[in-house]
């Protein structure tokens, strides 16, 4: 087709047609992007090649990337733990009349084993005893 036989009309035609498939493209784009990618994203809308399909594998890609640096990380933060050794000695049943809440205080002063297998952590320890007084929490033991 020569250039000189194009009309005006057709030109006008050829125009809205690409533009309506590149908005098409871009509207594609933004379906399939993902939190966390919105780099890849530019990126796609930048390169006018870049297809839904491709940004869609990009962006699995990268996520597979990640999952395997956060299980890393995972590993890495569990390495920097402090051990713990969880206390052997026997919960004492002491105090009949008083409350769950004073005898979890009672046996906290009582157990250095204890404020060091709770980190610390009082009331996280209190907490625990009440639940385990009321039957929410069983302790498994060897033969169980």
């Amino acid at each position: 087709m020569d250039a000189k036989a194009i009309t005006k009309d057709q030109i006008a035609a050829y125009r809205a047609e690409g533009a309506k498939a590149e908005r098409d493209r871009l509207l594609a784009l933004d379906e399939v992007a993902v939190a966390g990618h919105e780099d890849l994203l530019a990126k796609a809308k930048a390169d006018p090649n870049m297809t839904a399909e491709k940004l869609a594998l990009q962006i699995v890609k990268a996520e597979k990337a990640k999952g395997g640096d956060y299980l890393n990380g995972l590993k890495k933060a569990a390495n920097s733990m402090p051990q713990v050794t969880p206390s052997t000695k026997p919960v004492a049943k002491t105090n009949k009349g008083a409350t769950p809440e004073e005898r979890a205080k009672n046996e906290w002063n009582s157990n250095p084993d204890i404020r060091s297998e709770f980190n610390g952590d009082k009331d996280a320890f209190i907490a625990y005893c009440i639940a385990r007084e009321n039957g929410q929490i069983k302790i498994q033991t060897k033969g169980e």
